[in-house]
């Protein structure tokens, strides 16, 4: 692999976090989301199948009942990332990365180092950016517009799966839209 060099200049924006999160709920969670649907669908059947016997507020109350918890997660996780964003907010403007094949460079207003690969344990390409982490809930989010062109996106991508193919399912890729 020729040497490469990545330089990013990352202001993170709420929306940012916010389409991070959204994107890791629904690759994390799409199997129990999926199977909510499923379970709501086939209660509805029912109850509809009942309908003669139900009046208008026990059906509104089965409907809140299949569609309130999957609504009460996806706001939790809107609200959680927002407020994230707000208390790390000094310290995510901006974020300086250089991108090197062996680790990378990173340098904000409060910290600043140099992690290499091995560092890292898991990499995930939503449709909207990257994100490496170093622990559960540590990682990186490198939104992909800030990529000045689409090549270097690409070569991104190609040294994130050479860093992380000997590891096993290590590297989660998702195909952009």
């Amino acid at each position: 692999m020729e040497p490469q060099q990545i330089r990013l200049e990352v202001s993170l924006e709420a929306s940012d976090v916010v389409r991070a999160s959204w994107e890791l709920l629904l690759r994390r969670a799409r199997v129990l989301l999926a199977a909510w649907c499923a379970l709501a669908g086939v209660a509805t059947y029912f109850a509809m199948g009942d309908a003669a016997d139900l009046d208008w507020t026990t059906l509104t109350v089965v409907t809140a009942i299949m569609v309130g918890p999957p609504a009460m997660l996806i706001a939790v996780v809107v609200w959680n990332a927002q407020r994230q964003f707000r208390q790390a907010e000094t310290e995510l403007r901006p974020i300086h990365y250089c991108i090197h094949d062996d680790g990378m460079d990173v340098a904000s207003v409060k910290r600043s180092g140099w992690i290499p690969w091995e560092g890292f344990r898991e990499a995930i390409e939503t449709p909207s950016a990257f994100l490496v982490f170093l622990e559960k809930d540590q990682h990186y989010l490198l939104p992909k517009r800030c990529f000045v062109e689409a090549a270097e996106i690409e070569s991104f991508r190609r040294l994130l799966q050479a860093q992380f193919a000997s590891r096993e399912r290590r590297w989660n890729r998702v195909r952009p839209p």
